[in-house]
């Protein structure tokens, strides 16, 4: 795969390594508190692994899968691997602890330099010689090394290990979900307005379309315990006393368009609600865009897919597990602010998609 290949497959992950490797040339705090990160959920990889080889976990058997934790804890403080570990563990949180936040931005220069050494080791590390392992294993960040070792095109020369060695870190991106993992998600399709690219389709870990919009609000709300994540708030199923009803929200929203002159389609949805404002665009980083989530019910988890990921998201078609032939049912338009045209074109393209008379899947 050529590098404008990759960048058209790849559009979101291409812009993140550009500016991780931004980072990692000039030595910011972000670059340096990322990677201490990094270590830290290996380390804690690594001690559970350790703790699975105590003894006592070895003779599981013996007490018909038993076993109290504080007798596991207790012989893991005795025990020299479980301690070397630990100690590790420790004094990487003692370094994240004592970062100095440095005012560092990389140069123009050093973002070029960025960019030509993405597209060199994008090139390079598909099918790389002994040397070029050598080359980049000690200078890549654990960022850019995690997402470069969950990519199918990389290290496909079989017998050298590479992909296994690697890799430094542990789930660095972990969010609770992988069918969230949109950084190495393969694009379908994208759609411009102008020469800008507005949003794109990829396919999610269980094979199932979603759109992804670059400033376009989505909000989704879980109304069903039983069908929600398992840590999603406000609503979610360990915070949840009763089952919330679909007119609390649309109370809430059309509340929230009459106070902030905002524009929503509502939608109804198997486990809950879809939200799209569409009076005007958003960056999803923002703590405006999650103030507003927040505000209106959306799930913890899907605000800090937004956030880190930076743009938001809505599932194409039914999940495989359901029996439902349609995404979601338009319950109506809420607020009277002009429709943005941004907005209206990605409106279009989810309705296009998700709309029928079916059951919700």
């Amino acid at each position: 795969m050529q590098y404008n290949q990759f960048i058209e497959s790849y559009p979101l992950l291409n812009s993140f390594l550009v500016e991780w490797a931004a980072g990692r040339i000039a030595g910011t705090s972000e670059h340096l508190e990322s990677e201490i990160r990094g270590q830290i959920n290996f380390l804690q990889h690594q001690y559970q692994e350790a703790k699975l080889r105590l003894p006592i976990m070895r003779r599981w058997a013996e007490f018909d899968g038993w076993v109290l934790s504080e007798h596991i804890n207790a012989q893991a403080r005795e025990d020299e691997e479980c301690q070397y570990v630990q100690q590790q563990l420790l004094e990487a949180k003692y370094g994240l602890a004592n970062i100095k936040k440095l005012d560092i931005i990389p140069t123009l220069q050093q973002r070029q330099q960025a960019a030509e050494e993405v597209k060199e080791y994008i090139e390079v590390l598909q099918h790389p010689s002994a040397q070029d392992f050598l080359k980049w294993t000690p200078r890549l960040s654990a960022r850019e090394k995690h997402f470069l070792e969950r990519l199918p095109v990389m290290f496909r020369d079989e017998g050298t290990n590479f992909r296994i060695r690697f890799s430094a870190t542990y789930d660095w991106w972990y969010l609770g979900d992988r069918s969230y993992d949109i950084l190495t998600e393969l694009v379908e399709q994208n759609f411009k307005s102008g020469d800008r690219t507005t949003a794109f389709i990829t396919y999610n870990a269980y094979d199932v379309r979603c759109l992804n919009a670059q400033s376009v609000m989505f909000v989704d709300v879980d109304l069903d315990p039983e069908q929600v994540a398992l840590y999603s708030e406000p609503w979610g199923r360990y915070g949840l006393k009763h089952r919330t009803q679909e007119s609390e929200i649309l109370s809430l929203v059309a509340t929230t368009v009459k106070d902030f002159d905002l524009r929503f389609e509502a939608y109804r949805t198997a486990a809950g609600m879809r939200l799209i404002e569409t009076s005007r665009e958003w960056n999803p980083e923002s703590e405006e865009s999650l103030g507003l989530q927040e505000r209106l019910g959306c799930d913890r988890l899907f605000q800090n897919l937004c956030k880190t990921q930076r743009t938001y998201r809505a599932r194409l078609e039914p999940k495989p597990w359901r029996n439902g032939e349609t995404v979601c049912h338009h319950i109506g338009s809420y607020g009277k602010a002009p429709e943005n045209a941004i907005a209206l074109q990605i409106k279009q393209i989810h309705d296009a998609w998700c709309l029928g008379d079916g059951d919700l899947g």
